[in-house]
């Protein structure tokens, strides 16, 4: 779980799951879920006055998702990057 209290967002994922959700932290509102294509995560950590979410998976996979809050019930991101940090392709 990550908590962003300037963006006003909620990140969770269980254990062992390809899901991240993005909730309202204000209203704890769901905003949206987020598939892993690639692994299970493992991690997630805001990157602080950005509002870029660092994801790292089981598998070495680093994902970098852009999000942008647009209300208290909806939110747009991007993932900006897919990096395999074991050495293979990068996508």
């Amino acid at each position: 779980m990550q908590v962003s209290i300037y963006h006003n967002v909620l990140v969770t994922s269980s254990n062992s799951s390809k899901f991240i959700c993005l909730w309202d932290y204000e209203y704890i509102k769901l905003l949206s879920c987020l598939e892993i294509e690639r692994g299970e995560v493992n991690c997630m950590q805001f990157i602080n006055g950005y509002s870029i979410l660092i994801v790292g998976t089981n598998n070495g996979m680093v994902y970098l998702v852009q999000f942008k809050v647009i209300s208290e019930i909806c939110i747009e991101y991007n993932i900006l990057a897919v990096i395999d940090v074991a050495g293979r392709k990068t996508y």
